[in-house]
């Protein structure tokens, strides 16, 4: 060995060989005894006699042949030696040198190195490899690999003996409960690979071998009593059948719900929307399945993969349950919502937020066209309109046609997820955009031929808080432009033609051809006929990607979001309000401006305005004062037609001095003629005779009085003697918008009142003007008692309808000075063309102008929780009127009747004073609205009516029965 390491062996190790300590030279006999080949003594040729051991390392394939060298190879080497007998047992130690050897000798032929070629290829060729047939492979352990007479003891674990072994196991453990007839059916066992293409077919809805639909059952049944596969108990089989039951339902409901509302006539244009988006995502699942489903191995496998399609089966099928017994688009977009909502916080947030935001697309195309959002064909405004806005018609005239349609918003439909408030923003919006259509066709926000149409904002759901700022931006560009073109339409009257960029990926390009040379235009023209040539571009392409990842994500058992921005995502509850909320208010300021531009400007409301606070308010003083002695002056010639008598210049009714009432409709025409036409046109340059009243003002008699009402106008001594004659006006289209019906009735209900108060208050004048109550007293003398009474009932009816009056006069004059105010600032912010700037619009104009009424109403005691404070002054003022006639017609015993009124009356003014009091107390303060800083004036009246308790001493009634 020493010689070997001085010739620079590199692969000589010292006592490389050397025995271990911890083998005996009998083991060592033993072990190279039991083999006959191999330098490890490892027996690779397989040994059919020997028992396959049940736990094994790794199998070897039966075709691949082994490494028997003389028997495969034919090696001339190795067959000449014989190695059973000359070849010693293995002994550790160095290995002799082979070379040395003469009696080797290796003879190489043709034939037996093609063949040793030919094995080596076939060994490692990929049919040998690749073969999966193991059958007769023998499996490995370490303890035969030690021991060759070494077997394998029985394994004590039934789930290692195979699935045969377990079904064995089952019939055995349910043989004794099993009838003999069904004992063989009991124990059939089929393979997987017929149940695995069964319950794949189940899964998605069809009718296969072993399982048939019952559609009076609605549901699946197995065609094979006691069907079980191999492996598989018969409990673990049928939970096993019956989640796969479940999805074939499933797949039938929705197949069912997109069928039948495809198929109706009934259904609403959400329903098809969401029977369209199902049916989307139905074929998305059923390409999935089909995908997964060409390398199922095993049933376990087959439950694995329709895990998370399963999933969806159920939400779609929760779906379809909720929104079946909906009735209209709100209540199904409602219902959609609070589903939405209930799965905020799940994996399916992402994929049910896009089926909600497909399904309630086409109610949010009825909310675009109604506010003008999508106007498209502009004669449709009035036809497509969400449903919570609804038709009232009105007929008028002696055939009852059909004039006028008007919307009312119905608050019992308005979808759950928007306020009322946004509701009536809708509503408002959109009538004064059909308004607006009506009166200026040709305004920038009603033509349809506008180019600035293409750059309206759209209503859509976002999800993100990119895209809600996205869609803020874009409202605040749309505003902008739409001010510029509005400032050029006001001070021109045409619209503006702006130049517009509309992205390109979306929409294309546009390009506008304008006076070109032939080549110029060639050039212009070719690459608009190119694009013409290309296909249609998708114009929702963001939605159908959205939805594509979202049923994605669920299929693949993602938990991760659809896009990068949905982590930052605000609740659900105030999606609405981010996502519409700024072009909603962007479109209800610029159709604000446009309306009201049009009442004030075109249509002059201001002047109506000032017409109602004159006549109807009795704000004018001559027409006041010519009304008043036409109905009451008793010097005044009688308008009453007399036999031989030419009527002719002034006349009055003389109601006071004349004992027949009412008087005929023509005596009343002639009293009142002129009297209107005269105050209105002495303001001006205009010829009455040649221009009407504004709305057609007029005097008129009421024909909606009831019995009741009609006799006490019989009465010309009564308070309600002139209740039949009424300022008659209508206003014209479309001031209509804000002086409504209900405003005229208000306007109507005050000067009833101010007609009585001004009759009131002409009788106390004449009554305090009378000669016969107005005799001198000489130096030392004193009036009577009856006289006495008679001179403090008039100073004392006096002041009472003076203060009275006073009281309702100014009070209506300071309501209306703050209601000038309020449209002073409205005209003011008309001219502002800033971004932002509201003006406030039809409906809040509407409201304010109802408030001055409603507070006007309150201040003269006539709204209805003050009837019996009313009908309290009404009483004292009918006891004014026949104190009147008692001294007018002096009957006998005069003087006790004074007396018996003037007591009544005194008992009268004490009451209205005390309860004006209360009314103070409970008043005060509580004003809302437009005149939440105005205190009650009801103090004053209080206070002008008894400043010094004259009426609340307690010895007034002893100084009455004294007199």
């Amino acid at each position: 060995m020493k010689d070997s390491y001085e010739i620079g062996n590199p692969f000589a190790v010292p006592d490389l060989w050397q025995k271990s300590s911890l083998i005996s030279d009998e083991q060592i006999a033993e072990t190279t005894s039991k083999r006959k080949l191999g330098t490890f003594g490892l027996d690779l040729r397989s040994d059919s006699e020997h028992d396959q051991p049940l736990v094994a390392f790794a199998p070897f394939p039966s075709n691949i042949a082994p490494l028997d060298f003389w028997a495969e190879y034919e090696l001339e080497a190795f067959k000449s030696l014989d190695l059973d007998k000359n070849t010693a047992p293995f002994t550790y130690g160095p290995l002799e040198d082979l070379t040395s050897n003469a009696s080797l000798s290796v003879s190489s032929s043709h034939d037996t190195t093609e063949t040793s070629e030919s094995a080596l290829e076939d060994l490692w060729s990929p049919n040998v490899v690749l073969n999966d047939n193991l059958d007769q492979s023998e499996l490995r352990t370490w303890e035969n690999f030690y021991t060759k007479s070494f077997k394998e003891p029985p394994n004590a674990y039934l789930s290692e003996g195979g699935p045969r072994v377990f079904d064995a196991a089952l019939h055995l453990g349910a043989a004794p409960h099993v009838e003999k007839s069904n004992q063989h059916r009991s124990t059939l066992a089929l393979p997987s690979e017929i149940v695995i293409l069964d319950l794949y077919h189940l899964a998605i809805g069809r009718n296969t071998s072993f399982f048939r639909y019952v559609k009076e059952e609605n549901s699946f049944r197995s065609q094979v009593e006691g069907l079980k596969i191999s492996g598989y108990s018969p409990e673990s089989f049928r939970s096993l059948v019956e989640d796969f039951i479940g999805y074939g339902n499933k797949q039938r409901k929705l197949h069912f719900f997109i069928e039948s509302t495809m198929e109706s006539s009934k259904s609403y244009p959400t329903l098809v929307a969401l029977a369209s988006v199902l049916s989307s995502i139905n074929i998305l699942l059923q390409k999935d399945l089909g995908e997964k489903s060409t390398c199922v191995p095993s049933v376990l496998h087959l439950q694995q993969t329709f895990r998370e399609p399963g999933e969806l089966l159920v939400c779609i099928s929760e779906i379809i349950t909720r929104v079946q017994h909906s009735q209209s688009d709100e209540e199904l977009v409602s219902r959609l919502f609070s589903f939405v909502q209930a799965h905020e916080f799940t994996a399916l947030q992402p994929l049910v937020f896009q089926i909600f935001k497909l399904a309630s697309r086409p109610w949010l195309e009825s909310v675009e066209i109604w506010l003008g959002l999508g106007l498209g064909n502009i004669s449709s405004l009035n036809f497509v309109r969400p449903n919570f806005i609804q038709t009232a018609e009105y007929a008028s005239g002696p055939e009852q046609k059909k004039d006028s349609v008007e919307f009312q918003l119905v608050t019992e439909l308005i979808p759950s997820y928007l306020s009322n408030e946004d509701a009536e923003v809708i509503f408002e919006s959109g009538q004064s955009l059909r308004l607006l259509h009506a009166h200026q066709p040709e305004h920038p926000l009603t033509s349809s031929n506008n180019v600035l149409s293409e750059m309206v904002p759209g209503l859509e759901w976002q999800y993100s808080l990119q895209d809600i700022e996205r869609v803020q931006d874009q409202a605040n560009n749309y505003e902008m432009s739409i001010l510029e073109a509005l400032k050029q339409f006001d001070s021109t009257g045409k619209v503006c033609k702006l130049e517009v960029a509309l992205p390109e990926e979306t929409y294309g390009s546009i390009k506008v051809a304008g006076t070109f040379s032939e080549q110029n235009a060639t050039a212009a023209i070719s690459p608009s006929v190119a694009a013409i040539e290309e296909p249609l571009l998708d114009l929702f392409p963001q939605s159908s990607s959205s939805l594509l990842a979202a049923v994605s994500s669920v299929l693949d058992g993602s938990t991760a979001s659809v896009n990068e921005t949905s982590l930052c995502t605000p609740p659900v509850s105030l999606i609405h309000s981010l996502s519409f909320s700024s072009t909603l208010a962007t479109q209800s300021r610029l159709l604000s401006r446009g309306t009201l531009r049009l009442l004030f400007k075109n249509h002059s409301l201001r002047s109506h305005l000032r017409l109602l606070h004159r006549y109807p308010l009795f704000a004018d003083g001559p027409f006041l004062t010519r009304l008043s002695h036409a109905l009451f002056d008793p010097s005044l010639p009688s308008s009453a037609r007399q036999k031989g008598h030419h009527r002719s210049g002034l006349s009055g009714l003389k109601l006071g001095a004349r004992d027949n009432w009412p008087p005929a409709s023509s005596e009343l025409r002639l009293a009142l003629i002129g009297i209107l036409a005269e105050s209105y046109f002495s303001y001006g340059t205009s010829s009455p005779t040649h221009q009407e009243l504004p709305g057609g003002l007029s005097f008129a008699i009421r024909t909606d009085m009831n019995e009741e009402e009609l006799d006490k106008c019989m009465d010309p001594d009564g308070v309600q003697a002139l209740d039949f004659l009424k300022l008659q006006y209508r206003a014209p289209k479309p001031l209509d918008a804000v002086i409504t019906e209900a405003c005229l009735d208000k306007y109507d209900r005050v000067s009833r009142m101010l007609l009585r108060g001004a009759r009131m208050l002409f009788v106390t004048k004449q009554l305090m003007g009378d000669p016969s109550t107005r005799r001198p007293l000489a130096r030392g003398t004193r009036f009577t008692g009856a006289e006495t009474v008679v001179q403090k009932f008039k100073i004392e009816a006096s002041h009472l309808v003076t203060t009275v009056l006073s009281y309702f006069s100014d009070s209506i004059r300071e309501i209306w000075q703050v209601f000038e105010r309020e449209l002073d600032e409205v005209e003011s912010r008309l001219d502002n063309y800033e971004a932002g700037v509201s003006v406030g619009g039809i409906h809040r104009l509407r409201a304010l102008h109802e408030e001055v009424l409603d507070r006007m109403l309150q201040t003269c005691l006539l709204r209805k929780r003050q009837v019996q404070v009313m009908a309290l002054l009404e009483e004292i003022w009918s006891l004014i009127l026949a104190f009147a006639k008692v001294l007018r017609q002096r009957p006998e015993r005069w003087e006790d009747e004074v007396r018996e009124l003037y007591e009544k009356w005194r008992k009268k003014v004490r009451v209205f004073t005390t309860v004006c009091r209360g009314l103070n107390e409970r008043t005060g303060g509580r004003s809302k609205g437009l005149f939440a800083k105005e205190e009650g004036r009801i103090d004053r009246l209080e206070v002008g009516l008894d400043m010094n308790g004259y009426y609340m001493r307690s010895n007034a009634a002893k100084e009455i029965t004294s007199l």
